[in-house]
């Protein structure tokens, strides 16, 4: 489940198998699709007892039932029995449920709902395939109102369960996040300007650590938006309140904002016994593959910091020979790789820059490497190939056994 644009989305996972999955008619649930015909001049009617069992002692004065006219699947099915339902309580709350019947047993599922002071709160769910079923439940709050600004703060949780053809539902997680959104008056019109998306605490190198995305907009003469505006990327300590990791600008691509992430997408980049962090740089990539930022924790700051010496195109790491190499291609035969490695105490021991380029002026293929050790060449080399000479030919692996002799 992911954030995109204003709304959550539910990837699909390949199926296993549940025939009935294809036969339910209506597999995403929203507040927005109820009916608007419900007769309030009664709170149930015989229907209602018979088809839910309902104890007429237990129902409350402000309490309505209301049996869906639609039916669950597309076809019967012998094995299960399913009703759809509307309750309305708590003076607005409107709810969807559905009851399912088997030979032995009764149970239910929340479908949809909303309520509160202009439907502040509403529950949305899809049966994303034949085994996964996501509840998504937002909670919205006004957080400022006045003459230039309106603000409003919501409070996300989404559940994803396992469901089997019995329709028996098991939770196996739970995710939350809180968006803030900001308006302005541009000319006549409430404009959005900011945007604050926030993530849950988690664990990382001793911090309690929590992600935020800040973006602020901007419109042209004519009031239209441009593009996504500025994003600040940045990770707080919930305790001491210290930013100790910043990725800002053009770096961020704002379809892969995920504030989900947790430890698990940390790792181990120089060798020492701290997590470090790769993030996607949008403006940086291309052609040549996609480029990556790297921060290394540095634990006497207590914070992460943007290596360039790390950072590049389609990085490996390979931690028997504690190297990062980096790698990028552009036009034909066009190579560029970085080698870096590093010692037993995770500093960097050396570096290697290798390139192949094309020299128009002569038709000549340009091999070169470099070797670097506390900033400085310690050793070079070049050799040249006419290009007729080195078309079919493994230039990647011409490099890296130039790089080993």
């Amino acid at each position: 489940v992911n954030f995109s644009g204003d709304s959550l989305t539910a990837s699909n996972i390949s199926k296993h198998g549940n025939y009935l999955f294809d036969l339910i008619r209506n597999k995403k649930e929203t507040p927005e699709t109820f009916p608007n015909t419900f007769d309030f001049s009664t709170r149930y009617s015989p229907n209602e007892v018979n088809a839910l069992d309902l104890d007429t002692t237990k129902i409350g004065l402000n309490d309505y039932y209301f049996l869906g006219e639609a039916l669950f699947l597309t076809k019967y099915t012998d094995s299960l029995d399913f009703q759809i339902y509307f309750t309305h309580k708590y003076g607005d709350e409107l709810t969807k449920m559905l009851r399912i019947r088997s030979t032995n047993a009764v149970y239910e599922r929340l479908l949809a709902r909303n309520g509160g002071d202009s439907n502040s709160y509403e529950t949305s769910t899809e049966f994303v395939n034949d085994s996964v079923f996501v509840e998504i439940e937002i909670n919205t709050e006004t957080a400022r109102d006045d003459t230039s600004v309106m603000a409003y703060e919501t409070d996300s949780i989404v559940k994803t369960f396992s469901y089997d053809n019995q329709f028996h539902f098991k939770e196996i997680s739970q995710k939350r996040f809180k968006l803030y959104k900001e308006f302005g008056l541009i000319g006549n019109e409430w404009k959005e300007q900011k945007r604050t998306i926030t993530g849950r605490p988690f664990k990382i190198n001793g911090h309690i650590a929590i992600w935020k995305y800040e973006l602020d907009y901007s419109y042209d003469d004519q009031g239209q938006k441009l593009s996504h505006g500025n994003i600040y990327k940045t990770l707080t300590d919930t305790l001491s309140k210290k930013v100790i990791l910043k990725d800002v600008g053009d770096f961020i691509d704002y379809s892969r904002i995920d504030v989900e992430e947790d430890a698990s997408a940390f790792g181990n980049m120089n060798f020492d016994s701290y997590n470090d962090y790769q993030s996607y740089n949008n403006s940086s990539s291309g052609s040549a593959g996609e480029f990556t930022n790297v921060f290394i924790y540095n634990p006497l700051k207590r914070e992460f910091e943007l290596s360039k010496n790390l950072s590049g195109y389609n990085i490996e790491v390979d931690e028997v020979k504690r190297k990062v190499t980096t790698f990028a291609k552009s036009g034909s035969g066009q190579y560029f790789i970085s080698v870096t490695y590093f010692n037993k105490k995770s500093q960097i021991e050396f570096s290697e820059a290798l390139t192949s380029i094309y020299r128009d002026a002569d038709q000549k293929m340009v091999f070169s490497y470099k070797k670097y050790k506390s900033g400085k060449v310690i050793s070079q080399k070049t050799k040249v190939f006419d290009y007729a000479q080195m078309q079919g030919e493994d230039i990647y692996q011409y490099l890296m056994e130039m790089a080993a002799d």
